[in-house]
């Protein structure tokens, strides 16, 4: 916990005798502050972006658990694939597959097909999934993604 929350906290319990549910709203209001500079910045990190497919390459920036709901709104938002790259560890990645109901597109067996192909493992559900990889390989998945995806 931050020096300005435990002031913050100290001051509503010596005044108003509040705390949870004032630090309920100000973790969900530090929360959504975050979220929503992830997605800014996100929206600079499309390395591809067709009729079905959308690709945030967020290797280099900290996503702080949003990676999951980043692909979720964007695919909700725009209809279509959506995979957001992350990097795991010194020399791993991470890609996170969102599908939309729309698309008769497996996100299970697609992450399962690009982990045997590029040397890493993925699985996960017919709309949800995720695939972890060398980082080299990162050239390699969007090529497979936009043969595979379109």
């Amino acid at each position: 916990m931050d020096f300005e929350l435990r002031q913050h906290l100290t001051r509503l319990w010596g005044e108003k005798k509040q705390l949870i549910d004032d630090l309920r709203a100000l973790k969900a209001e530090k929360g959504r502050k975050r979220y929503d500079e992830t997605v800014s910045v996100a929206q600079d990190h499309v390395i591809a972006d067709t009729s079905k497919l959308k690709i945030l390459d967020m290797t280099g920036k900290t996503m702080k658990g949003f990676s999951g709901r980043l692909a979720v709104e964007t695919v909700e938002k725009e209809g279509k694939v959506v995979a957001v790259m992350l990097r795991s560890g010194y020399d791993e990645m991470v890609v996170v597959l969102r599908v939309p109901k729309s698309l008769n597109i497996n996100a299970g067996e697609l992450a399962r097909e690009l982990g045997l192909k590029l040397n890493g493992s993925g699985g996960g559900h017919p709309k949800a999934a995720a695939v972890r990889l060398p980082i080299s390989k990162k050239m390699d998945v969007v090529k497979l993604l936009l043969q595979k995806v379109g």
